[in-house]
């Protein structure tokens, strides 16, 4: 393990080649793509804080920790792939002796086109909503959904984008986040990602293996509107047998504001409800991310500053949220405070 760390950290040394991209065909255009062999980029990435957590009838923990220490590393192989690789350093103990397990993504990326792209290796899954769509380090308390949802399997992977550039419709193929590594589970992926002036769509259709032969249905739309500081997100998730669908009784709405004050100061506000309706029984459920009986909202908001001008690189926050409800049936009320400091150095880059 720890050849393999100092490997990736003397990447800076390798003596790759660095080269400018040449001239792209028009975009409109169906020509393929013409970049040469780049240098990579790798960056570290660090957050860590002063949290306390009082969760009603459990540990509470209050102290100074770490929470992310990630490395990323980014390049290019040949004129039309290129790779995508980050490894939570911090979950190495949790690994269960395998790498991959602390690994959120790597993945091969072919473009035989501008706007075509195929994707083999383990990715995020494709499955819509700002909330499961955003980068760890850049939020900070969760629906009970994404909490539980393994959110990047080992898939295969096909995109097409408009002409405009505007709209991207990816179809994956992937491990079921309900089932374990070689149990035979898969999932089937169909995801729209387009922009329409102020507003973005992330929409997506799931069906997710839960045991052989039996899936669960998801349906899960994520819209955002943006204009001027103003950020605005809101998903709404439902969860269902196929021929249960459209009855809203296992669900997840999230809605986020950001609003920048400065170029050095945004303001953040998240909010959230999971509900599972279905009626407890001995055997599993269906969804196994939200038990039945859940009923659970929370709340919550502060600020993040920044310190250098025009860079996201050193980040302050504060931030503070209330969670109410039941969990798989219990009362689990919590508290949570957070003040901490995020920060991403490059190790290397391409130019």
């Amino acid at each position: 393990m720890k050849r393999l760390l100092l490997a990736l950290l003397l990447c800076p040394a390798l003596p790759l080649a660095a080269a400018a991209p040449d001239d792209r065909p028009d975009p409109d255009s169906d020509g393929a793509p013409h970049a040469r062999l780049e240098r990579p980029d790798l960056s570290l990435e660090v957050r860590t804080s002063f949290t306390h957590e009082a969760p009603e009838g459990g540990d509470p923990f209050t102290g100074l920790r770490g929470e992310y220490l990630n490395l990323r590393l980014e390049g290019s192989i040949g004129p039309a792939v290129t790779y995508h690789f980050r490894q939570r350093l911090h979950k190495f103990d949790n690994a269960d002796s395998d790498l991959f397990n602390a690994t959120d993504w790597v993945y091969l990326t072919w473009r035989p086109t501008l706007r075509t792209a195929l994707s083999a290796g383990k990715q995020p899954v494709a499955m819509g909503g700002y909330e499961v769509d955003c980068t760890p380090v850049d939020d900070y308390f969760y629906s009970v959904f994404v909490q539980h949802l393994a959110c990047y399997q080992f898939a295969l992977s096909a995109s097409r984008t408009s002409a405009s550039g505007d709209h991207t419709l990816t179809a994956q193929w992937c491990n079921s986040p309900f089932g374990r590594m070689g149990d035979g589970l898969f999932a089937y992926n169909l995801m729209w990602s387009g922009r329409m002036g102020s507003f973005t769509t992330l929409w997506s259709a799931n069906l997710l293996e839960y045991e052989r032969g039996r899936h669960l249905a998801i349906l899960s739309l994520g819209t955002a509107f943006e204009r001027g500081p103003l950020r605005l997100e809101f998903d709404l998730m439902e969860r269902a047998l196929p021929r249960r669908l459209l009855r809203l009784r296992d669900i997840t709405c999230i809605g986020r504001v950001c609003c920048t004050l400065h170029e050095r100061v945004r303001l953040l506000f998240k909010y959230g409800y999971d509900r599972n309706g279905e009626a407890p029984s001995q055997a599993p459920a269906a969804d196994r991310c939200v038990a039945p009986g859940t009923d659970r909202f929370f709340y919550g908001g502060g600020v993040e500053l920044f310190p250098r001008r025009g860079s996201r690189d050193l980040r302050l926050h504060a931030l503070c949220a209330d969670a109410n409800g039941t969990v798989d049936g219990l009362d689990r009320p919590m508290r949570y405070v957070s003040v901490g400091l995020l920060w991403r150095v490059k190790l290397c880059t391409r130019r």
